[in-house]
């Protein structure tokens, strides 16, 4: 299992927290407040910036370091297999060389990646968001 800390771009930040919102509200924008038209939502996203953005705590919350996960299953690996464990041993898996992989925060899945290598070192590059 690999781990990773991406910062996602603002754009994909705001995505997230947009459909996240509308999950929470039964698929309204988490923007709208009831009341609130559709206009006068596109007027207050037309600054780019989400409700949460504009929280007073924003600023400090933003900086939070936040645990992601790229995770490979090991279908058949077992406990005499994870006792057998030395430098150099070799652990087979079923996932597809060429298939993306969950990027997790928690038990939630974010995205789907990939690993590359970015100067001598794995990284995680996001394929899709959702």
């Amino acid at each position: 299992m690999a781990a990773a800390q991406i910062v996602p771009s603002p754009e994909h930040s705001r995505a997230l927290l947009a459909r996240a919102g509308a999950s929470a509200a039964g698929g309204e924008s988490a923007a709208q407040r009831p009341g609130e038209s559709a206009a006068q939502e596109d007027a207050a996203a037309s600054d780019g910036l989400t409700e949460m953005e504009r929280h007073p705590a924003w600023h400090t919350l933003s900086r939070l370091p936040v645990g992601l996960e790229a995770a490979i299953p090991l279908a058949h690996f077992r406990v005499r297999d994870l006792v057998a464990l030395r430098v150099g041993s070799v652990a087979e898996t079923d996932w597809p060389a060429t298939s993306d992989i969950p990027l997790l925060c928690g038990a939630t899945q974010l995205s789907w990646a990939e690993f590359e290598v970015v100067d001598g070192e794995l990284a995680v590059r996001l394929t899709l968001l959702g």
